[in-house]
């Protein structure tokens, strides 16, 4: 959002506006006169958050349309769970947009605790939520296991692209800091569940043929289903001897994040149809697995928006103690 000051026929007025991004190359913009600047500043903020709801809503109108046919599994994606899934997308993209620098610090601090904690803990781990917690906030080295889990995210954060297999082994690398006999492809066969993973020997070819699915699908299929489906897909090939599973999450976030999607998490009480998920996927269920992650999604964004509510009720109550008159 975008703030600016126009002089007409002598009088200064204030004037608003902000993109409207539909995918990679497609965006809008849209504009609204807030008034005179002398006109009182509540009455400006009421307009502000009514221009605010509106570009909310044209955005998820106009997405909607975009990549309704764009959706390759209707059953995964219904009307109705796609239209809830955009309309919480945009109200969270946009509200936390909105937060203050120590907002969006909090909201990313948060994010990053409840992620660690529960793709670790999906995979066994046993360190302590507040462990976590306090590495996030004062950083330091009490816990290796976090420290690189940290590591990973930052350096998955700076590529540009994910689909490589030598930026995947060094980020596997970084996970897996603290355990160096679990680096690289595995060179052996293991089964995951009840079910087999691929051969060793074929784990190369089977990951260039990912990527190459990716790249031809990436802005052509609906983004969700885009990250959900690599997601399967890369733990079905099950590359390292351990850790696929917090690499397939963070590579998914990654997809997600790539087309203006806030990351998700999948909670470790859902462990149970979190695997449940994936062997119907494997039973060619693919639709119910789609289900699962998006309701993943629903639960993740419902609970990160009232987080940022929250923070704009502390921010506008800082605000307020700041503008009170002094004595």
């Amino acid at each position: 959002m975008h703030f600016s000051v126009k002089k007409i026929t002598g009088r200064e007025y204030y004037y608003v506006s902000d993109s409207l991004y539909i995918a990679k190359g497609k965006s809008g913009l849209k504009n609204k006169s807030l008034g005179r600047v002398d006109n009182a500043l509540e009455e400006r903020w009421i307009q502000i958050e009514s221009f605010r709801r509106e570009v909310i809503r044209q955005e998820v109108e106009q997405r909607m349309n975009y990549w309704s046919d764009k959706i390759n599994n209707k059953e995964g994606f219904s009307y109705g769970k796609f239209e809830k899934i955009e309309q919480l997308r945009g109200n969270l993209y946009r509200g936390k947009e909105a937060l203050k620098e120590f907002g969006q610090f909090g909201i990313e601090a948060a994010f990053k605790t409840d992620f660690i904690y529960n793709s670790n803990k999906i995979e066994g781990s046993r360190v302590p939520r507040k462990t976590i917690e306090d590495m996030v906030k004062k950083g330091g080295r009490s816990n290796d296991e976090v420290k690189n889990s940290l590591e990973a995210l930052t350096y998955v954060r700076g590529l540009k692209k994910v689909t490589s297999i030598r930026k995947i082994i060094e980020l596997h690398k970084i996970l897996l800091g603290h355990e160096p006999t679990n680096h690289g492809l595995r060179k052996e066969p293991i089964i995951v569940g009840n079910s087999k993973t691929l051969p060793f020997q074929e784990i190369p070819s089977a990951l260039k043929q990912l990527f190459d699915w990716f790249n031809a699908m990436n802005h052509k299929l609906y983004p969700p289903e885009l990250a959900f489906e690599f997601y399967y897909r890369f733990e079905r090939i099950h590359p390292f001897k351990d850790g696929n599973g917090r690499i397939g999450r963070i590579l998914m976030n990654a997809i997600l994040k790539e087309h203006r999607y806030h990351p998700i998490i999948i909670w470790d009480d859902n462990r149970r149809a979190h695997m449940g998920a994936f062997e119907k996927a494997v039973e060619g269920g693919i639709h119910k697995y789609l289900l699962f992650m998006s309701e993943q999604m629903e639960k993740t964004y419902e609970i990160y928006l009232k987080k940022m509510q929250k923070a704009n009720e502390i921010e506008r109550i800082i605000q307020d103690v700041f503008f009170t008159p002094s004595r």
